[in-house]
């Protein structure tokens, strides 16, 4: 009798994948180009009003807190307008962090009440309506939180922005500071969705969202995954940055066909990137990953999710184990699937190789 590990079981839909993708009769490509399209027609059906909208519907944050869908709209309309047209930062990334923070505090809700609670030495006799309203409170902020992390983004790495001394690194420190500016001068200055609240649950709110949007800096990524809960507003902190920051990460962890196009948006923004140091500013070293005549996209997505993506997820387990499980059971697939493509890569190199050589072919092992 067979039997299957979870380990075998990847390794197989692995190849699978990858000889789909990678067959030269024209049903296949077909059937690969309608995956490719389909999974990019989701993504970009997806804006970050919409993703709100269903977020707080979803989390039943219309009936817990005084707030209204239409003015919801209108503060995001605002949000969604800010975001520039990048390959990968744009309004799409952000939509797509609303929905999954979202889904996170929906299937982890009652673990992420639990950490609440111990963090305030609470009981589940003595959690009332007070502190539902808290929690929705949190919430919103999370989701409010995951719409803004990006806005303003110019689409170039911080440490890319300062050697260039780009207009935004003289004002701020970093992309994601930008994006703090933005909430604090701008958003806080325009909106309708916190009037509702009192001087001291705007407070709350705009503490969690402006801790949250500054822990998605990835040079902060190791302190993102500290778990702290020492009283209220530190646990929420924490909690909202871990959050938001996991579902920035998240797409490597997405199924295959969603996976690749995030990965295929990102590349071409580090593209660009390098394109741009190449053109403006040749006295600046260019990283493989950012230079498309030698940047291998497999090997750079394998060590996003093995370097950022699972230790985020790993971290995620003690506050939201159904998400964490979930995400990490998703990029395991996705890092075996780019290890195929990349051993597929080094057969095609030595064949070629070989060819030139007129060394014949590499023997096949069915």
């Amino acid at each position: 009798m067979l039997s299957f590990t979870l380990e075998s079981a990847v390794a197989i839909v692995a190849v699978v994948c990858i000889t789909h993708s990678s067959s030269s009769s024209s049903t296949n490509s077909s059937c690969s180009s309608d995956a490719d399209s389909s999974a990019e027609y989701t993504i970009r059906s997806n804006d970050i009003p919409r993703a709100t909208h269903e977020a707080c519907h979803d989390l039943h944050l219309f009936k817990i807190l005084p707030l209204t869908p239409e003015q919801l709209c209108l503060d995001m309309q605002l949000v969604q307008a800010s975001y520039l047209s990048n390959p990968y930062h744009n309004k799409h990334h952000g939509a797509d962090v609303v929905s999954k923070s979202a889904k996170t505090l929906q299937r982890d809700g009652a673990s992420l009440k639990r950490r609440v609670m111990e963090a305030q030495c609470l009981t589940l006799e003595q959690w009332g309506e007070h502190q539902e309203r808290r929690f929705a409170l949190f919430q919103l902020a999370v989701i409010l939180a995951a719409a803004m992390h990006d806005v303003l983004h110019p689409g170039y790495n911080n440490a890319y922005l300062k050697a260039i001394k780009h207009v935004m690194a003289l004002t701020h420190t970093t992309a994601e500071q930008a994006s703090v500016a933005f909430f604090t001068d701008i958003f806080l200055s325009q909106q309708h969705v916190l009037n509702c609240l009192s001087e001291e649950e705007r407070q709350l709110v705009k503490e969690i969202i402006t801790y949250a949007i500054d822990e998605t800096d990835m040079s902060k990524h190791g302190d993102a995954l500290k778990w702290q809960a020492a009283g209220e507003l530190e646990c929420f902190k924490h909690l909202a940055a871990l959050i938001v920051h996991a579902a920035d990460l998240a797409n490597g962890a997405d199924a295959w066909a969603v996976s690749k196009v995030w990965a295929r948006w990102c590349n071409a923004e580090f593209h660009a990137q390098g394109d741009h140091s190449l053109r403006y500013h040749p006295e600046l070293p260019v990283m493989k990953q950012f230079n498309r005549k030698v940047a291998d996209v497999p090997d750079g997505q394998l060590f996003f999710i093995t370097t950022f993506a699972v230790p985020t997820f790993e971290a995620l387990e003690a506050v939201a184990p159904l998400t964490a499980q979930a995400g990490l059971q998703g990029c395991k697939m996705n890092a075996a699937i780019c290890k195929v493509i990349m051993q597929r890569n080094k057969d095609c190199l030595l064949q070629r190789t070989m060819s030139r050589l007129g060394l014949g072919t590499l023997p096949r092992f069915l």
